[in-house]
């Protein structure tokens, strides 16, 4: 039988002191539980790190990571950082973050709710073109403005159509309304309606358009429409938008 000499009550106590700071050794259990001094260890190889710097790792990697940080080794790095600047081109080094900011730029109505809602006005002069159809049977007239140089990002969601004197008791008109410079204007948005009245001594009323996915037009930029009818005379008409600023 072999007997084992009883350890002393200083060689217990011995067990018990606390490992030097980040130490190797892996004979007890002390050397395994640690150090609070243990720099952190995030790796999950290894064979001497102690259960502080693996736990003190698991907790750094909880962390938010640095701002725009492009490393691509832990969960966080994708996730990012608050700070992070918003992209909207898709890379291989940018966080989720990043790309979540982009895609919310983009948004029509993105920002703080309750901007400026503005009807018929541009900086107190009244959104409002006065055009003539083409006196050519459905054909285009030409474009005319209504906001010559739009003073801040703003996003059009409607239009109204006010006829004037129509000769015939049947107008089929369509309405663009156009972003772009004079010359290079872009239709962004076309309607259609038809007028029927018994005589032009009648007021017509206007016609209201709501546009389901608002037009967005940058500041500075130029906004105009421009009309056809089915006549062979150049008819009057008044078109005004609704849009949003501020937002």
């Amino acid at each position: 039988m072999n007997i084992q000499t009883p350890m002393t009550t200083t060689a217990v106590e011995a067990l018990h002191v606390v490992p030097a700071v980040d130490a190797v050794t892996n004979a007890y259990m002390r050397d395994v539980v640690g150090n609070k001094e243990d720099p952190l260890y995030t790796l999950s190889g290894g064979t001497t790190q102690s259960l502080v710097a693996r736990v003190k790792g698991c907790l750094g990697l909880l962390q938010a990571d640095a701002v725009d940080n492009i490393s691509a080794s832990y969960a966080r790095s994708g996730i990012g950082n608050k700070g992070d600047t918003p992209v909207t081109a898709v890379g291989t080094t940018k966080s989720i973050m990043a790309y979540l900011k982009g895609l919310i730029s983009k948004l029509p109505f993105s920002g703080t709710v309750g901007g400026t809602v503005t009807e018929n006005l541009t900086n107190g002069t009244a959104s409002v073109a006065e055009l003539a159809s083409s006196a050519t049977a459905n054909t285009f007239g030409a474009w005319v403005a209504i906001d010559a140089v739009a003073a801040a990002d703003e996003w059009i969601c409607g239009a109204t159509v006010y006829p004037g004197s129509l000769d015939a008791s049947s107008v089929l008109f369509c309405l663009q309304i156009g972003v772009g410079a004079g010359g290079s204007e872009v239709a962004r948005f076309q309607c259609s309606a038809r007028y029927l009245h018994v005589t032009n001594t009648i007021a017509l009323n206007p016609i209201v358009y709501s546009i389901p996915i608002p037009i967005f037009v940058a500041s500075g930029a130029r906004v105009s429409c421009r009309i056809s009818d089915n006549q062979a005379v150049a008819l009057d008409y008044t078109v005004s938008v609704q849009f949003y600023q501020g937002l």
